[in-house]
């Protein structure tokens, strides 16, 4: 079992989804203007990727990507393309594989 976790004002709810269980559902601060994040925990070692779309679906950045292990891991995203650029505001996507399970969440960026 995989748990991604989102820290969210006012605290957390479960949303059980399969194998992964989002608590909060989000990236937090969302929407954020600098920076966002979330947490990933893991029973086992595990192959993850993480990655940001746009809303054309081309791939902005990879955030994770090779085997973690287990406990917990903070991932954060500084807004920035796979080249460093700060990329426009708007909505983005956010994909989380984890072995064989896959969630895709949205991240609204404002400047």
């Amino acid at each position: 079992r995989v748990a991604l976790q989102a820290f969210v004002e006012g605290g957390t709810s479960v949303l059980d989804e399969g194998s992964l269980s989002f608590a909060g559902g989000r990236c937090a601060p969302n929407p954020f203007t600098h920076g966002t994040s979330l947490a990933l925990t893991l029973p086992d070692d595990t192959d993850v990727s993480v990655a940001v779309y746009d809303v054309a679906g081309r791939l902005v950045r990879t955030l994770v990507s090779g085997t973690l292990s287990r406990g917990t891991h903070e991932i954060a995203w500084d807004g920035r393309d796979r080249t460093g650029a700060p990329v426009s505001t708007g909505v983005y996507f956010y994909r989380v594989r984890a072995g064989d399970v896959e969630r895709t969440r949205t991240a609204v960026l404002l400047r």
